[in-house]
């Protein structure tokens, strides 16, 4: 949360415990990072207030529809985050035999045990964070928080990857949110290379990376333009410097 533990009252502690127990430890630290980082102070978002989200706008989705992968035993924080997602995100593609062009929107729902709909449904709109929350049984609950496809693509991808390597899809909550924990920065890492593999993304652009050519690629694998340009920068192809689409959004 980011303060000296006197600064915060008791009964806001014990609130924030009793989500622990319930949606999970590494969850509700994600949650209280997000809350953190957007300026809302202890105003972390309630397990009844995402059931309540997941409800009203979210899409049912099913655990045992969702892509499963064995990582083996690997130590959480040992590698840096974006290799872990890059690399989910590779054995993913070889795992599901995607090869390395565009993912459509009904493969990607797939891949998240849900519809299609959950891409498609631009006005249904979670208004804090993208998230998926475990009901009875194997059903789940997700929400989207992009009010446009590409986005939507992101996070949903994003929450594919949580639950592949985050709360391993122990938790009850797999959230997706602003902050840039260690968890956030592998959803994020993971989500680029799932939808456009840097390797293809490469060989498109060639000797040519112009913001014509980056915004070509970002519609060919239908990701946002600055989800390239990020992509490009992390690896050292161009510099952070003179930020192109300042109009886009990648979230």
């Amino acid at each position: 949360l980011g303060f000296d533990a006197d600064e915060v009252d008791e009964q806001t502690i014990v609130g924030h415990l009793e989500a622990a127990n319930e949606l999970g430890d590494g969850a509700v630290e994600e949650l209280a990072s997000h809350a953190a980082h957007v300026g809302m102070g202890t105003n972390i978002v309630s397990a009844s207030e995402l059931c309540r989200v997941s409800m009203h706008c979210g899409f049912e989705a099913r655990k045992e529809d969702a892509v499963r992968l064995d990582l083996g035993e690997q130590e959480w924080t040992e590698s840096p985050a974006w290799k872990v997602g890059e690399e989910a995100a590779q054995a993913v593609r070889v795992q599901e035999k995607l090869g390395s062009g565009p993912i459509g929107n009904g493969r990607l729902a797939g891949l998240a045990g849900t519809t299609v709909s959950a891409i498609d449904k631009v006005s249904e709109c979670s208004d804090r964070l993208s998230f998926i929350i475990a009901g009875d049984g194997s059903r789940l609950r997700l929400a989207l928080r992009p009010k446009w496809q590409t986005g939507r693509r992101f996070d949903l991808a994003r929450l594919i990857g949580d639950r592949l390597f985050g709360g391993g899809g122990t938790e009850r909550l797999s959230p997706a949110t602003q902050a840039y924990s260690y968890r956030q920065k592998a959803q994020r890492a993971f989500a680029a290379e799932l939808l456009s593999p840097f390797e293809a993304v490469e060989d498109m652009l060639g000797t040519d990376i112009s913001e014509e050519r980056q915004a070509e690629a970002a519609e060919h694998f239908q990701v946002s333009p600055l989800a390239i340009w990020s992509m490009l920068v992390n690896k050292g192809r161009i510099s952070r410097e003179n930020v192109p689409f300042a109009s886009t959004h990648l979230y």
